[in-house]
């Protein structure tokens, strides 16, 4: 579970493949196409928010069991699948997603990161190696 940076947004991961984004107006939202599931969500960090200029919203993304990681946007009402990412050649669960706040060197097991612009990313998997 994530608040998103400007406190406006809940996303929650689930066992039934599912992230739910939740408005604090109480709406909400589900997104599918995990294939196992869902064990961690982040928001995309509130200083690469180039985005509010543009008028479109912030990123968040998901890790699965199934051992990828989506990147998902709301445009114009509608939540897209951004970004679809494989962990590790072996489909290893992937139990921790994060936005990297700078381009410093990030290592953590069983984890996944990207760089603001989603173009740089760092992974670790259950054999130890990095990506």
């Amino acid at each position: 579970m994530a608040w998103s940076h400007d406190g406006q947004r809940l996303a929650t991961g689930n066992a039934d493949r599912t992230v739910q984004v939740w408005e604090l107006s109480g709406d909400s939202v589900t997104l599918k196409g995990h294939a196992k599931a869902v064990t961690a969500v982040g928001w995309e960090q509130a200083e690469s928010w180039e985005h509010a200029a543009a008028g479109t919203a912030p990123r968040v993304a998901s890790a699965s069991w199934d051992g990828t990681v989506r990147v998902w946007q709301q445009e114009e009402g509608l939540w897209k699948c951004r970004g679809l990412l494989r962990a590790s050649p072996n489909n290893d669960p992937v139990r921790a997603v994060s936005w990297r706040p700078s381009r410093a060197r990030q290592t953590a097991a069983n984890a996944i990161g990207y760089a603001y612009d989603a173009a740089q990313l760092a992974s670790a998997g259950a054999d130890g190696t990095p990506i």
